[in-house]
């Protein structure tokens, strides 16, 4: 596993910054807060990786690791994120 971090995957963190600037046009605070959640979590993750060259998943990662082995909708979306970022 390569630990360079590059902006032609797919990162939850993408989200996190989608959901940022949303919240801040339509002014919902919640949406503010849930991305920058998500950028911190991406942020922790891959910086323990990078530093510790090892393939360490964040909380919320593991948590989505659940959720995409039981959620065919969940993998359909991802599918379409990894094809939009290639």
């Amino acid at each position: 596993m390569s630990h360079e971090l590059t902006f032609k995957q797919w990162h939850h963190g993408y989200l996190g910054l989608l959901l940022i600037a949303y919240g801040l046009v339509q002014e919902v605070p919640l949406f503010v807060v849930t991305g920058s959640i998500l950028v911190a979590d991406d942020l922790l993750q891959h910086s323990v990786q990078y530093l510790t060259q090892t393939e360490w998943q964040s909380p919320l990662r593991r948590l989505y690791g659940l959720v995409y082995a039981k959620s065919a909708v969940v993998r359909a979306v991802n599918r379409w994120l990894d094809e939009l970022f290639q």
